[in-house]
């Protein structure tokens, strides 16, 4: 890869990341402020259900938002609802028949009825299955059952609950609302704030927390890298292709913390491209790709290159460079779940739709590969919209010598050639687009192929007549000065016009020898 010349789409990378996905900060801290705020008055309420109040943990942030990967607005979060099961009753994960979930079995809920504090924890029986098996389905029905009735307690309107929250010095009030799909429940906020619209969402998530030392799932999971983050975390989400009984067993496995610490080293480039990348997800709506497959590919070459280096070279390399992986990813069909590689993240989706998305970022790649050099906008056209795309053009420098050679470029592609036809002027047709080539295969058929190499000499004569006419006509301004000098001098009495004769008769014949461009262009009729 030549990585040089990737270098003159810097600053327009640099400006996509600036203007059209970095979160506006004002907006995001009124977001950030009302989430915060309605979170912990809900949770609050749910704390005065005994069983939640002893399970609850705390509330774990996670998704693209708190890890620094938000592409769009800031209207969207990810919220745990962490839960701790009671360790006299020895809660066991154990791996399932499905890489990258797991089973939890209660092995000693009977120890659970010689304590005295038993009776809100009793209800833990109801959440397993006959096996002993923590059941997704059951924690769910459970989970909704109290947010309801923590919502009804809670000052209502109509079907909406009442929040009101604190913005600097203004208070304001807002309204939620759940809506429920599993594994996640969606809490959705509206309101208004100095005249703008507010709308958010929270997906609460019921999880359990586990000890990495007792409970870290074995080979072939990675260990823990981390000597910080002690924790991880199970949700209720299940696998695409289970279509037995036992579906409400499994369970996912989660470690959002240890990649959190992963990706947030000195790694400047990294998270701007993870952007860059789901920027162009969005723009060409590959919606069957998640963010957190993206986020998987690049937590994966964290592990090959550790090296700060790496990931500090300039944005427009380290994006090429990822762009490549994420395109040999969908064309081999596997992008391995991180901590446990027999898991192919990818492998539910159809072969198909994953060559599809493959071929068109060849596409891409190529497209750049092929004309970064006269138009450095070219990455630009597949990661923004056309409104996006002008406020490119004007506020992006490209330096001096950059602009120079795009508007010589543009000017040769684009200018209209003009020729002295019995009086009438005609104009080039604007340059064709040759066919793509793939595979050192041309995708037009044969006589397409004989149509393009005849336009292509047909338009190279044209730029030969516009620089030969060019070198003619400024010749032509030469003998002008000349003749104006002499005919200065001549006096007008002077009879003999012998030297303006001769200038005069030079200046035709230079005319006469224009090309014939009528022959060109009969070509083209």
């Amino acid at each position: 890869m030549d990585e040089k010349k990737y270098r003159i789409m810097e600053n327009i990378l640099n400006k996509i990341n600036q203007k059209c996905i970095q979160l506006e900060t004002s907006e995001t801290k009124v977001y950030q402020t009302i989430m915060t705020s309605v979170t912990n008055e809900l949770v609050n309420e749910l704390k005065k259900d005994a069983t939640f109040k002893i399970l609850y943990e705390r509330m774990f942030f996670g998704g693209s938002y708190y890890d620094n990967l938000k592409v769009g607005k800031a209207e969207e979060y990810d919220l745990d609802l962490v839960l701790n099961l009671p360790v006299v009753i020895s809660p066991k994960v154990e791996h399932s028949n499905k890489h990258g979930f797991v089973y939890c079995r209660i092995q000693e809920f009977e120890k659970l009825l010689k304590r005295a504090e038993k009776d809100p924890l009793l209800i833990i029986h109801s959440f397993l299955d006959k096996q002993n098996y923590l059941s997704t389905v059951k924690i769910f029905s459970w989970m909704q059952s109290i947010l309801n009735k923590a919502l009804n307690e809670m000052s209502r309107d109509g079907t909406k609950t009442i929040f009101t929250v604190t913005i600097g010095e203004e208070r304001i009030t807002v309204f939620g609302s759940l809506k429920t799909k599993a594994p996640a429940f969606t809490f959705n906020i509206t309101g208004n704030y100095k005249g703008q619209a507010i709308d958010v969402d929270i997906d609460l998530v019921p999880c359990f927390q586990f000890q990495a030392k007792h409970h870290w799932p074995a080979s072939p999971y990675k260990p823990n890298p981390s000597e910080i983050r002690k924790t991880f975390l199970i949700v209720p989400k299940k696998p695409y292709d289970v279509k037995d009984g036992s579906i409400e067993r499994y369970w996912r496995l989660s470690f959002q913390e240890q990649e959190r610490e992963m990706i947030n080293k000195d790694y400047k480039a990294l998270k701007s491209t993870v952007k860059l990348l789901k920027k162009l997800r969005d723009q060409q709506k590959h919606v069957k790709i998640a963010s957190y497959f993206i986020k998987t590919i690049f937590l994966l070459e964290v592990e090959k290159h550790q090296e700060c280096s790496y990931w500090s070279r300039p944005l427009s390399i380290v994006f090429m460079t990822m762009l490549r992986t994420y395109q040999k990813a969908l064309e081999d069909g596997n992008i391995p779940y991180f901590w446990n590689r027999k898991f192919n993240l990818i492998g539910h989706l159809k072969p198909a739709t994953l060559s599809d998305m493959a071929n068109f970022l060849k596409r891409i790649i190529n497209d750049i590969d092929k004309n970064i050099s006269e138009d450095p906008f070219v990455v630009a056209k597949y990661l923004t919209s056309t409104s996006e795309m002008e406020m490119l053009k004007e506020e992006v420098d490209l330096g001096k010598k950059n602009k120079k050679n795009m508007e010589n470029n543009n000017a040769n592609a684009t200018q209209p050639l003009q020729c002295e036809n019995n009086g009438e002027v005609r104009k080039s047709s604007p340059p064709r687009v040759l066919p793509v080539v793939q595979n050192g295969e041309s995708m037009c058929s044969s006589s397409e192929n004989k149509l393009d190499v005849k336009l292509q000499q047909i338009l190279s004569s044209l730029g030969k007549i516009q620089s030969d006419q060019a070198k003619i006509l400024k010749s032509i301004e030469l003998m002008d000065k000349r003749l104006e000098v002499v005919e200065a001098k001549i006096n007008k009495e002077q009879s003999s016009l012998d030297p303006i004769d001769s200038i005069l008769f030079d200046r035709l014949h230079l005319t006469a020898t224009q090309p014939n461009q009528d022959a060109v262009f009969d070509l083209l009729n």
